[in-house]
């Protein structure tokens, strides 16, 4: 089989709509679950959203490395969750972040919770 010019283009367009629609699902994916974690860790902090960046960058890691977005929707779940990830070995932080800044951090966040 040889490609000829009219064959190539079909190829490549067929490929720049698998990427696409690939892309757009991944996107929507990641959206959805994005929802789901912020729903469960605003369980335990109303308020996740007017926390300083550094605190937002730490739940949210935490909540990556433990998928959040797959445990019940209560506080207890979210918060066994967090710590769980916390005594991973793989656990995600933030960057300049370690681990026993993080582990401080997050007994204090849990403390000050309302």
């Amino acid at each position: 089989m040889t490609f000829n010019n009219k064959n190539l283009i079909r190829a490549v367009i067929a490929l720049a709509a698998i990427v696409g629609i690939t892309t757009f699902m991944s996107n929507k994916l990641g959206q959805a679950n994005g929802e789901k974690a912020l729903a469960r860790m605003q369980q335990v902090w109303p308020n996740v959203l007017d926390m300083p960046a550094q605190d937002r960058a730490l739940l949210g890691s935490l909540s990556i490395s433990c998928r959040l977005e797959d445990r019940p929707l209560q506080a207890s779940a979210t918060i066994d969750c967090l710590r769980q990830a916390m005594a991973s070995n793989d656990v995600i932080l933030p960057k300049g972040m370690d681990r026993a800044s993080a582990t401080q951090r997050l007994d204090q966040l849990l403390a000050d919770r309302p």
